[in-house]
């Protein structure tokens, strides 16, 4: 099981050119597949950021989102995501292979 961190949107100040909050979002692979997604997450960003607009990268973003929320919200993030798939280990939705399509 992995779960990927990735941004999927920024809000700025235009004023002064600077990100005030993070969308990000979770997905949950396994063995390979994409189990869940959960998007539009938010973080707002602390007052210290003054990086400016084009010069952030999305490893960036993630840094603040991670330092934000620590090591207790980042493991509760990920045990949320988990949680969504694991009733359903062991269950599958498809038909007989000799079914007809």
């Amino acid at each position: 099981m992995t779960v990927n961190w990735s941004v999927t949107g920024l809000e700025r100040s235009t004023d002064t050119d600077t990100v005030f909050k993070v969308i990000y979002g979770l997905e949950l692979v396994v063995d390979g597949d994409q189990k869940y997604t959960l998007t539009d997450c938010e973080y707002t960003v602390d007052g210290e950021n003054t990086i400016p607009f084009e010069n952030l990268t999305p490893e960036i973003c993630l840094g603040w989102v991670r330092d934000g929320l620590g090591s207790e919200g980042i493991a509760e993030r990920e045990a949320y995501i988990d949680s969504l798939y694991t009733p359903y280990v062991g269950q599958s939705d498809t038909l007989p292979t000799n079914w007809p399509t």
